[in-house]
């Protein structure tokens, strides 16, 4: 009955004061206590090998200078990992197998090449590669076949997992301890404090001493600045920690199955194709009626490099230059455009679309057309100055844009094609075989091969000496065969003395005793045993 009343015997309805009021409401549930998660003993161990792989990280920073760490760290992380996998009995799928085997592959390039720029994006893979790993060899990947989800999962096991167990790092390493621990460490501190003072006093007692104080000034004599690195290497090597461990204690309780789903991707997929055909057709037609008219109007001009002859009134540099980096953006700016037709307009049932086909391939056609023209360019560039890492890296790149626009092609003939996941192995690959070939010693090799029979008229010095130690090899082979030469030229003594200048500031640095362990790569130990022979035993340069 409504109100505050209760029966009696009678079945009356008798007033009912508050606190009974109160006293006949049932009782509340009792909360969801959250359950912690309890660590074995290969996880608590797994918790302070991160700590140590991210101290290690520290001091192998940056990996630039320090290529020899670098290697360490990626081959103990990923082979201590694989062993803490076959103890938890989990078995890889095929794509982190594909991704550790791209990471392990390239890695070598840290020691066989010294090019900072390489070693940072080959360091960099192999560390998202570890990441994708932990998170992938879970079931955590949002499809597990191979799939153009992978974007999506280099995204939640880099930025995502990692964060939604941060704290766990500590749990797990003092996990059972951390009471008995924090008692001992409060006594120790105690007892450190309580003892300051008296060792003090006794230490101005016992100072009258000179041996003693050259004692303690001998143990107590060395580098702060060292400590201070070691110490600031331990307190960042902790949020590493966190990061690594968070990644795995999120990636091992499958968190990640509510953070971007499948059927979240494919419906976000389709709900933003609303462009209509005729609206995607009336915006890139005008695009492609000027590309028509560009290589009408410079026909001539442009195809003037396939047949070697330059167009009247002009030289190589201005002839390679003029354009060159315009059509490099045009082709990238033409990629953005088939991503974004592809993602916008709208289908037919079954999600196929002739318009797309249409569309993709006529943009495809004409950026590899303008892809030939500038590697046609660049080629006659480097036929008459030679090579340089700037123009490997352009033609590197236009070579990457050609093999996604034919992608791109058979992706319009055979629809079954991965795109995205085909196109991230082809640039795994592409960039492997770059990282691996030490592109600098080749460099150096071409352009004084190419001094010496005749095709360069000269050889630039200083672009060999920021080639760095891969170079030094070839540049002592110019150095030797330049001095034991009797009757030089105004023009090779003048190359004589440049890479004898080159060469004395480069030895100081090869014979250098102080280098890091961590320095260690093979162009030094090359360029050590290419200097030795021409240095006296004071390391200056034999004339």
């Amino acid at each position: 009955m409504n109100g505050n009343y209760m029966n009696d015997n009678q079945g009356q309805p008798m007033p009912m004061s508050p606190g009974q009021n109160f006293m006949m409401q049932p009782p509340m549930p009792p909360k969801p206590q959250k359950v912690k998660r309890e660590y074995k003993a290969h996880e608590i161990f797994f918790a302070w090998f991160t700590f140590f792989l991210g101290f290690l990280f520290c001091r192998a920073f940056p990996v630039t200078i320090k290529p020899l760490g670098g290697f360490i760290i990626v081959w103990l992380a990923f082979v201590a990992v694989a062993i803490f996998l076959v103890a938890k009995r989990q078995k890889p799928g095929v794509m982190p197998i594909c991704v550790v085997i791209g990471a392990l592959v390239m890695s070598p390039a840290l020691l066989i090449s010294a090019n900072s720029f390489l070693h940072f994006f080959t360091y960099g893979y192999a560390i998202a590669a570890f990441c994708y790993f932990i998170y992938a060899v879970f079931g955590n990947t949002v499809t597990t076949a191979f799939s153009d989800m992978l974007a999506a999962d280099f995204f939640r096991a880099l930025f995502v997992l990692p964060y939604c167990s941060l704290v766990e790092f500590f749990r797990a390493a003092f996990y059972g301890r951390a009471g008995k621990g924090g008692k001992a460490i409060a006594k120790a501190l105690l007892g450190i404090a309580v003892a300051v003072i008296p060792t003090f006093i006794i230490f101005i007692l016992l100072s009258y001493d000179s041996e003693f104080i050259k004692l303690i000034v001998r143990i107590f004599s060395f580098d702060w600045w060292d400590v201070l690195s070691w110490v600031i290497s331990l307190i960042f090597a902790v949020p590493i920690a966190m990061y690594i461990f968070g990644l795995y204690v999120s990636s091992a309780d499958n968190k990640a199955k509510d953070v971007v789903t499948e059927d979240e991707c494919k419906s976000a997929w389709k709900k933003i194709k609303f462009a209509p055909a005729v609206t995607v057709f009336a915006a890139v037609i005008p695009i492609l009626v000027l590309y028509v008219i560009f290589f009408i109007s410079q026909w001539g001009y442009y195809m003037s490099c396939f047949s070697g002859v330059l167009p009247e009134g002009i030289n190589y540099a201005d002839y390679a230059r003029e354009g060159f980096f315009q059509l490099c953006i045009i082709s990238g700016l033409n990629l953005v455009i088939i991503l974004i037709v592809s993602a916008f307009m709208k289908r037919g049932e079954g999600g196929k679309s002739v318009s797309l086909k249409v569309i993709s391939l006529l943009y495809s056609v004409a950026t590899l057309i303008l892809i030939a023209t500038a590697v046609a360019k660049m080629v006659m560039y480097i036929d008459v100055y030679g090579l340089t890492p700037k123009r490997v890296y352009a033609l590197f790149m236009i070579a990457v844009y050609a093999a996604l626009f034919i992608l791109i092609i058979l992706k319009q003939f055979f629809p079954g094609i991965k795109a995205v996941a085909v196109s991230f192995f082809i640039c795994v690959v592409m960039f492997s075989c770059l990282a691996l070939s030490n592109i600098d010693e080749r460099i150096a090799e071409y352009n004084i091969d190419r001094y010496f029979d005749g095709s360069l008229t000269s050889v630039d010095t200083y672009a060999l000496y920021q080639l760095g130690d891969s170079a030094v090899p070839e540049m002592v082979r110019l150095y030797e065969t330049l001095r034991n030469k009797k009757d030089r030229t105004d023009l090779e003594e003048d190359i004589y003395q440049d890479m004898k200048f080159r060469l004395k500031w480069m030895i100081y640095d090869i014979t250098d005793p102080d280098k890091s362990i961590f320095a260690f790569n093979i162009p030094h130990m090359k360029a050590l045993g290419a200097v030795t022979p021409i240095i006296d035993g004071n390391g200056e340069l034999i004339e």
